[in-house]
């Protein structure tokens, strides 16, 4: 719309998907032996394109019309058995293999978008999601809403999730603020935690990405430190990196990660008993949180 208040169609190149907001997930290895990996793009116009795709390159799309724009939220139940959430009032259960799915109503009753961090509790066989003040929990064996919360004053969107030890969820909430809000999947209660924990002098946070866990359950959040669920206490300094970034994969006291240079992503080593990064290695026209590590 013109300032003139005439309308002008202009026609648009073609070119890639323009958003890609969720981070690549490993579905696990399959019955060939091969790991496969989800990611989807976000396109409001046409819907976005789901892909998976093995280590080796092999790769399957996957189209679901325009119900939800994209499926920023996605967790895997099974090598062959996802759920995706893209809008608060829907899931879709999609089968890979076959491209075969379905669509299950949540019990709320508005198209609100869903971001990354929906979780699937493995124990009672729930999903949880947030967005804009309600959440939802399902029970994908019976395939039906299990609660809505509503009322919940903790911002608009998550952006990342873990389980505790104890088998809560926290879910990293905001904008504005920062909170989290900790679900019990077996009480299904909720409770709201007010994030206050200042970055470190000099660092920059890089939030939206699981986070790294340590072998005592604590959780990694880059410029923040390390954050104990249980005891809900931080520690801002132990086991620190001299260089913040993306964190995807962590194997024995060395973890991954990536930064943006530019339109570029820069991969980086982190070794934890030192707190050295180094650099590994550059990928063009990448986001810092499409990477994985395989199995």
């Amino acid at each position: 719309m013109h300032l003139s208040r005439k309308t002008y169609s202009v026609a648009i190149p073609r070119t890639r998907e323009p958003f890609v907001n969720n981070w690549l997930l490993s579905l696990g290895i399959g019955k060939d032996g091969r790991e496969r990996f989800w990611i989807c793009s976000y396109n409001w116009n046409v819907g976005g394109t789901g892909v998976v795709s093995t280590e080796d390159g092999r790769c399957r799309t996957y189209h679901f019309g325009n119900p939800a724009g994209g499926y920023d939220s996605a967790c895997a139940e099974g090598p062959d058995t996802m759920w995706l959430c893209g809008k608060r009032s829907f899931l879709i259960r999609l089968t890979p293999s076959t491209g075969r799915w379905a669509r299950y109503e949540t019990g709320v009753n508005d198209e609100m978008v869903v971001f990354r961090g929906m979780a699937l509790d493995r124990k009672t066989h729930k999903l949880f999601a947030y967005s804009c003040g309600k959440a939802f929990s399902f029970d994908i064996r019976r395939r039906k809403p299990v609660k809505v919360y509503e009322g919940i004053a903790a911002g608009n969107h998550m952006s990342l999730s873990f389980r505790a030890t104890d088998g809560a969820w926290w879910f990293m909430t905001g904008s504005p603020g920062k909170f989290w809000v900790r679900w019990d999947p077996r009480a299904e209660t909720v409770l709201v935690v007010p994030m206050d924990q200042p970055l470190r002098a000099g660092a920059h946070a890089h939030a939206g990405m699981p986070p790294l866990r340590d072998d005592a359950g604590r959780a990694y959040l880059p410029g923040l430190g390390w954050f104990d669920p249980v005891k809900r206490k931080w520690d801002p300094a132990g086991h620190a990196p001299e260089q913040e970034a993306n964190w995807f994969a962590r194997r024995a006291r060395e973890a991954w990660g990536a930064s943006w240079v530019g339109n570029d992503v820069e991969v980086v080593h982190w070794d934890m008993a030192s707190g050295a990064v180094s650099a590994v290695c550059k990928i063009p026209d990448c986001q810092a949180f499409n990477l994985n590590m395989t199995a």
